[in-house]
């Protein structure tokens, strides 16, 4: 997992042109972004904006991918995020259409669980490849219901084929 600002987003081309790419594209986006799918290389490199109302953490999930890697942008509001090795987890069925496993653990935020938590607002990304299980669209606790759990976000994927 990477965490950092997009301002440097330059600093991580040695990462493939792809996440380059990508990281450039993510840079350009506002908070008036259509919701959608922009295909900058195909399947090989997209990007989806997303419109949602964060979830309580105790309704998160550990998700994993096998095939594509996330670079995750909060456009407008804030949002938790937690971070595990996938390792550190029991793997559940992987769904290969949806590039989409779905792994077990202790609760977010349990006590002595697994995990690291971040807050992603607006100028910071966060990058998760295959080893990093991941918990997104969670409400900063004691914001939810408020301004900070309604969520513009772009996750761009970038197929990981040749890395």
């Amino acid at each position: 997992m990477i965490i950092d600002l997009l301002a440097r987003g330059e600093r991580y081309g040695a990462l493939g042109d792809r996440f380059a790419w990508a990281l450039r594209y993510l840079g350009g986006l506002t908070a008036a972004a259509p919701v959608g799918t922009i295909e900058l290389d195909g399947r090989r490199l997209f990007v989806m904006v997303q419109e949602y109302r964060a979830k309580a953490p105790a309704e998160g999930f550990w998700e994993a991918h096998r095939t594509y890697a996330d670079i995750q942008v909060v456009l407008a509001g804030r949002e938790l995020v937690g971070w595990a090795p996938v390792d550190d987890l029991q793997a559940g069925p992987y769904d290969a259409e949806k590039d989409l496993m779905v792994l077990q653990g202790p609760a977010a935020m349990a006590p002595g669980g697994p995990g690291e938590w971040l807050t992603l607002a607006p100028g910071r990304f966060a990058l998760f490849l295959p080893q990093d299980a991941h918990m997104p669209g969670l409400a900063i606790p004691g914001a939810a219901g408020g301004d900070d759990s309604r969520l513009r976000k772009a996750v761009a994927k970038i197929a990981l084929d040749g890395y």
